[in-house]
């Protein structure tokens, strides 16, 4: 991959709100690291984000979790994903859209953990599969809209691979995972329903 500083240049322009999650990623797992250590990134996710948190009233953790990692390896994987293909919708739904979007599946993630997996951690992740569960709409019940059939073969790899890191891990929130999944799913399947009737 040619990291070219004019490349670099271009992915900022033309994904700005893509560009602004994976800067907030970068700048909170830097301030953690940096004020607590690298090694206890996970440790303080924990503490400060919760479902226990979050019935205290502390109700906007409900979003802000998605900023938080449980290790360095978590964090690049998640924002390398994040860079590959979060920027595809963001240049199909439009900055606007993209950001609701971006909103609702992390909401989407936090909510089903919050009533089905109530003693668990929140912690970032929801919105990856949120992602995930987007494109899974398009390559099997909208078959036409992805040309490339290479393209539409790696997206299914992913997403299986990512589910069964999902089960091989034991700091994951499988519950999140699916509540992320789901919801990217119905926005797909919602919003092209919606720009269909529109045309």
């Amino acid at each position: 991959m040619n990291l070219s500083l004019g490349k670099i240049k271009g992915y900022i322009k033309d994904y700005p709100i893509t560009t602004i999650i994976i800067l907030i990623n970068t700048l909170i797992v830097i301030f953690v690291g940096l004020k607590f250590g690298f090694k206890n990134i996970g440790e303080v996710s924990r503490s400060i984000s919760s479902v226990t948190k979050v019935k205290e009233g502390n109700y906007w953790m409900m979003f802000t979790y998605t900023f938080l990692h449980i290790n360095i390896p978590h964090y690049f994987i998640n924002t390398f994903f994040i860079i590959c293909f979060s920027g595809i919708i963001e240049y199909t739904l439009g900055k606007a859209k993209f950001l609701l979007f971006f909103i609702i599946t992390v909401l989407g993630s936090s909510i089903v953990i919050f009533f089905f997996n109530p003693g668990a951690v929140l912690i970032s992740s929801g919105f990856v599969f949120g992602i995930l569960g987007y494109y899974m709409y398009i390559v099997f019940l909208k078959k036409d809209m992805i040309s490339n059939p290479k393209f539409k073969g790696n997206l299914i790899k992913i997403t299986i691979i990512c589910w069964i890191l999902s089960f091989l891990y034991k700091d994951v929130n499988i519950v999140g995972h699916l509540g992320g999944f789901i919801t990217g799913f119905i926005f797909s399947m919602v919003e092209l329903k919606i720009s269909a009737s529109n045309k």
